[in-house]
């Protein structure tokens, strides 16, 4: 297996376990300092638990590793998580969804701005489309028009940081500064107080068991696939989730995206199509003047 193709494995298998966490929002019936409060507690269980599956007794040694960056990472993951939960609680998953895809361009105009990677024509009409698509998404309806419209594209605009974070140290496995932010995610719930555990117990056994076990697993290969890919590919293969999760919504929970969300997703995937289209093309043409070979 080539590198490419490793990291487009872990992306892509990372996104698959993240995509039915959508029904979960939905389904419960926690409040969000509640959901935040409990999964705060199961990814410190669960980043912890994997950490020390893959580093044993170096433990403690792979989170200093992962130094300052690792932090910045466990901080902007705990900051994205609250918005995707919130977002989820308040515009509903099809929306979220569809606004999270805007990562990819994202992590292109990062890419440029700190990374010195250069933005061609495509990819500045893929991020004009992208966020015209987003207008029609969260200002579609003027009677929802509020604050939390935006919770999902400061979600996209974490994930496209924290990529470009993973993808700038690529030397180093900074996944284990997860564990940050779940210490984050808990602390930040306590402000609202002790969450009560009477008459909630099945919805907070769901939502530690997904926090713990799924979770964990799903972040920490998104964190690593820019290791071997760079940050705008492993962001493109979040396109997955907003593909897959709302169809899971459908199915399961009979939610159905509305009209503005409907053009607002596909604007947003002819967008992201155009650009994963022609980036594919410009590979191939560097691959061809270096006189090399494309592996994948």
């Amino acid at each position: 297996m080539t590198k490419n193709t490793q990291g487009f494995a872990l992306a892509i298998f990372g996104v698959l376990l993240l995509a039915p966490d959508v029904v979960l929002m939905r389904w419960i019936s926690l409040v969000h300092a509640d959901v935040i409060f409990w999964r705060g507690i199961g990814f410190i269980i669960g980043f912890s638990g994997l950490v020390l599956y893959r580093y044993k007794s170096d433990f403690f040694v792979a989170i200093k590793k992962a130094g300052w960056t690792g932090v910045a990472s466990g901080v902007l993951f705990a900051l994205g998580t609250y918005c995707y939960s919130a977002s989820i609680q308040t515009i509903g998953a099809a929306s979220t969804m569809v606004i999270i895809s805007s990562s990819p361009v994202f992590a292109a105009l990062i890419n440029w701005l700190f990374l010195n990677q250069r933005m061609h024509v495509f990819s500045i009409i893929a991020i004009f489309f992208v966020l015209t698509g987003i207008v029609f998404i969260a200002f579609g309806d003027i009677n929802q028009l509020s604050m939390s419209t935006l919770l999902p594209l400061t979600t996209a605009v974490f994930m496209a940081i924290n990529f470009n974070l993973a993808e700038s140290k690529a030397d180093t496995d900074i996944s284990p500064g997860l564990i940050w932010g779940g210490i984050l995610l808990t602390v930040i719930a306590l402000f609202n107080g002790v969450p009560e555990v009477q008459g909630q117990g099945v919805d907070i056994l769901f939502v530690l068991i997904n926090a713990i076990f799924i979770m964990p697993i799903g972040f920490t290969l998104l964190q690593i696939a820019p290791r071997f890919i760079n940050a705008t590919q492993t962001s493109v293969c979040l396109l997955l989730e907003p593909l897959v999760g709302p169809v899971i919504v459908f199915l399961m929970l009979g939610e159905k995206p509305g009209g503005n969300t409907f053009v607002g997703c596909a604007i947003i995937f002819i967008a992201v199509v155009y650009y994963i289209y022609n980036e594919s093309n410009q590979n191939k043409k560097t691959y061809k003047n270096r006189g090399g070979t494309q592996c994948g």
